[in-house]
């Protein structure tokens, strides 16, 4: 449904208001995750990642009698965090940046990597519907960790694919502030109780006349 132009500055200065209300761990808190958390397992607790800060990490898998990975047979996601970080924990339909390392969980063949430097570092949302998958692996992992996880085989990845992934940032999934009284001639803010995400009680009032905002 469209709306006035003055109508959709109002509710974008509230959205950005609203999600800059707090920016510490506490501003995570009461947050219910969207996705499943983490679940380890034997085979990726023998996954060894190793390397200096600043690098990109190295990664050593176990292998079968025949030199095959033991990550190929897994059924289910499994998760090893590494090193674990003080920031806030990743909950699911977040916008995260990310150090990577992706390899062939079958021959060990590293397909793609970033630098880990800094300078090419990757932005990526997780949700618990295109990304499920990655959602749930990282479910529970705290800003700053590095982890190792697998993926089981399946027909769109025959060989089974194990990622190594330091979050260098969790961002809020939405706005999770108190909402503020706002003044007569501004409409109300609401926001969805599961999401969190706002959004406009219609005003029964004639559209300002000049720009206003409110936190």
């Amino acid at each position: 449904m469209s709306r006035s132009k003055s109508i959709l500055a109002v509710a974008a200065a509230s959205v950005l208001l609203l999600a800059g209300c707090a920016s510490s761990n506490n501003a995570y808190s009461g947050i219910t995750p969207s996705c499943e958390p983490f679940k380890g397992g034997a085979e990726i607790d023998q996954v060894k990642v190793t390397g200096a800060d600043g690098t990109v990490p190295t990664v050593d898998f176990p292998t079968k009698g025949d030199g095959t990975s033991q990550l190929s047979l897994i059924k289910t996601s499994q998760t090893k965090v590494v090193k674990e970080g003080s920031g806030p924990a990743f909950t699911g339909n977040q916008l995260v940046t990310i150090e990577y390392v992706v390899v062939n969980s079958s021959s060990g063949e590293v397909l793609a990597n970033s630098k880990f430097d800094g300078t090419d570092a990757a932005s990526q949302f997780f949700d618990s519907a295109s990304t499920k998958i990655f959602c749930n692996a990282l479910t529970g992992v705290k800003e700053g960790s590095l982890v190792v996880f697998a993926n089981p085989k399946s027909e769109e990845d025959p060989n089974g694919t194990t990622y190594v992934l330091q979050l260098k940032k969790v961002y809020l999934p939405h706005a999770n502030g108190a909402i503020q009284p706002l003044p007569t001639g501004l409409p109300s803010v609401v926001r969805a109780p599961k999401t969190g995400q706002p959004g406009l009680v219609a005003p029964s009032f004639s559209a300002p006349k000049d720009f206003q905002r409110q936190p």
